[in-house]
């Protein structure tokens, strides 16, 4: 917003509109929304909106105006709410747990098949109305199989409203979805484990539960369900367990950053079914890792550096160094051909090939003792150069 009168121009929109008509003039509340930057960035839409919509009804059924001395007292009220912790329940489909709870960093989940007590206490109408899903969901004929536990997975986010704590959670979901599909390595897609009701970073809404109506959108190509009772999901030998100390930390070296962005690139480009997109994706989760400034366009010099460092991460004799740079400049070659338009004949073996080597980088610097001590791409950089010249 440039100017108070320009707030005062669409508060005056607002005034003359009647009980019905804040969803016809939604761009005004945009407007103001967007205009703010401490409100955009603390509050969601939604309650914003829902704010102003309650005051306006309740001052034209008064027969009072709608005026800028409310807008600014609703404006000092949203500036004064608490910041609260919430905690978030979502149904976890495609795995299997045999233990009552298993906490995964900031994540937790609950096996309500063992132990419904946990959950039901976290919501009073909660098992009332999990049964009449659970009725629905067994009766839905587009479901091919149901698992046997169910399972909930719990969310802590500190926000000032319900509606943002929403939006927070849902990029903790997201990333969560892509750290089990990293993990899991499945390229294939035999198993999958999909959090129901919240919307994806695509805006695909997985699960809707709307006045006793049930739909479910779930991967049925997936044959198998993931297994979190074995110890991968915490191995500290291959670095998982370094995966949810990083997910869960309130400050991270760049490092950790980029290893971090890397794990969801692949969880991204694993589940994605357009597989022009997968390499994509797996080809960001490389360059994240290694390349040295970021901000740099990829060029051949530059293509050159990412396959010298990986060949040097990844192995320890001259031979096997030049067939991973060979591989990596064959992923690069499919990748420049998607980017001129010809994603229609995608070499399938190659974006195996990027996955494969994206994700034997993400676990090097996961697990390797030398590569875990690296906090940003200058100590990468040295770290290399002293492989190469020692």
């Amino acid at each position: 917003m440039s100017s108070s009168q320009n707030i005062e121009d669409l508060v005056a929109k607002i005034v003359t509109i009647s009980d019905h008509a804040l969803s016809w003039n939604e761009d005004i509340l945009l407007d103001l929304y967007r205009g703010n930057n401490f409100i955009n960035k603390d509050i969601s839409f939604k309650y914003f909106k829902k704010r102003i919509g309650e005051v306006v009804k309740l001052t034209h059924s008064n027969s009072v105006p709608f005026s800028q001395n409310q807008y600014d007292d609703i404006i000092k009220e949203i500036k004064e709410l608490p910041t609260q912790e919430f905690e978030l329940l979502y149904e976890l489909y495609g795995a299997k747990l045999t233990s009552a709870s298993l906490e995964l960093g900031t994540y937790k989940i609950y096996n309500y098949s063992l132990d419904p007590q946990p959950v039901r206490e976290k919501s009073k109408h909660f098992q009332e109305k999990f049964e009449r899903i659970h009725q629905n969901k067994q009766k839905n004929e587009n479901t091919n199989r149901f698992q046997d536990d169910f399972l909930f997975l719990s969310v802590k986010v500190k926000a000032k409203e319900f509606y943002k704590a929403c939006e927070y959670a849902d990029v903790l979901i997201d990333r969560f979805e892509n750290i089990i599909a990293f993990i899991d390595g499945d390229f294939e897609g035999r198993s999958a484990v999909e959090v129901l009701n919240y919307v994806r970073d695509d805006k695909i809404v997985r699960y809707g539960f709307y006045g006793g109506n049930f739909t479910l959108s779930l991967n049925r190509s997936a044959k198998f369900d993931f297994d979190f009772n074995n110890g991968h999901i915490l191995c500290s030998e291959c670095g998982n367990n370094r995966i949810w100390q990083i997910s869960s930390a309130d400050s991270l070296t760049k490092m950790e950053k980029r290893i971090l962005t890397a794990i969801e690139w692949l969880g991204k480009g694993i589940r994605d079914k357009d597989r022009s997109k997968s390499l994509i994706q797996f080809v960001f989760a490389i360059e994240g890792l290694l390349q040295y400034e970021v901000d740099k366009m990829i060029t051949p010099s530059i293509t050159s550096q990412l396959a010298d460092t990986a060949a040097f991460i990844l192995a320890y004799d001259a031979a096997s160094r030049l067939t991973i740079a060979r591989e990596m400049r064959d992923i690069y070659k499919a990748r420049s051909s998607i980017a001129h338009g010809n994603s229609s004949n995608i070499d399938i073996p190659k974006v195996k090939l990027g996955f494969r080597m994206a994700h034997k980088l993400v676990r090097a610097f996961l697990s390797n003792d030398d590569l875990k001590k690296i906090k940003n791409s200058d100590e990468l950089k040295e770290y290399i150069e002293k492989l190469k010249f020692r």
